[in-house]
């Protein structure tokens, strides 16, 4: 609701799959200008045993992705992703 009072068009999709690479699909698919994730809190051994999906998307380089760090949300299972069309 605070996207769209601001005045963003917003849309759910829903899909089965690796999750970085279907952000990165349905980034191009849209063709949006930038990415916006939010960091689950995981760092060291723990992000190498389970890999993180932000750094993922960062490595696809499919368009700007802006990474915004979490509030000691350590125990998310997957992180928070916007994306838009700028322009």
């Amino acid at each position: 609701a605070p996207l769209t009072a601001a005045g963003f068009a917003v849309a759910t999709e829903a899909h089965i799959g690796d999750a970085a690479e279907v952000i990165a699909e349905v980034a191009q698919r849209l063709q949006v200008d930038a990415i916006v994730m939010s960091t689950h809190g995981r760092s060291g051994l723990s992000r190498w045993l389970f890999g993180s999906v932000t750094n993922k998307v960062l490595s696809l380089k499919v368009c700007p992705v802006f990474v915004i760090p979490s509030k000691g949300e350590e125990d998310e299972a997957e992180p928070k992703v916007e994306a838009a069309k700028i322009g």
